[in-house]
């Protein structure tokens, strides 16, 4: 289902947000995408997360933003443009909002498999590269990424 809005997060939410909790307060971010077909082209919902775990006890709080693509990939069982565009995303909205979190642990984890027998290994060495280059941070990759497998998949349950 398409969404109906693009939604960015911002820094003065996070900043506000992050006034309140504590030194070992950890981030995380992740990204994923939901492809789908709408009056005969492909498209793609892209959601992008920041997951901050207060305190490392305290729960959680999702900050969540979405984009609509088009979705260009013509081998629907080894998406590889639709999870660079999902890595290209997450390092825009790391670029953007690292500065509120220079005093926390921050981890950048992709939806993307580790293990050749998934379709999405495709992307695996090209991801990781580009997040690396991009962001100087190695990022965590499935079946590690929760903030990308089941927070970023989750995308629109958290919009607001």
């Amino acid at each position: 289902m398409k969404t109906n809005y693009d939604r960015k997060i911002t820094v003065e939410e996070l900043q506000e947000f992050m006034s309140h909790v504590g030194p070992d307060t950890k981030v995380f971010y992740g990204a994923d995408s939901e492809r789908y077909k709408h009056n005969g082209t492909w498209y793609a919902d892209y959601f992008t997360v920041i997951v901050i775990h207060v305190d490392g006890c305290h729960g959680a709080r999702v900050f969540a933003e979405v984009s609509t693509e088009a979705d260009h990939d013509q081998k629907v069982d080894r998406p590889f443009n639709r999870l660079m565009t999902e890595t290209q995303k997450v390092a825009e909205l790391f670029l953007r909002t690292k500065e509120v979190f220079y005093d926390h642990e921050i981890e950048i984890h992709l939806d993307i498999a580790r293990d050749e027998k998934w379709g999405s290994n495709c992307a695996a060495q090209a991801a990781t590269g580009y997040i690396k280059g991009v962001c100087q941070v190695t990022p965590i990759l499935k079946n590690d990424s929760f903030a990308a497998s089941f927070c970023a998949d989750r995308g629109r349950e958290f919009i607001h």
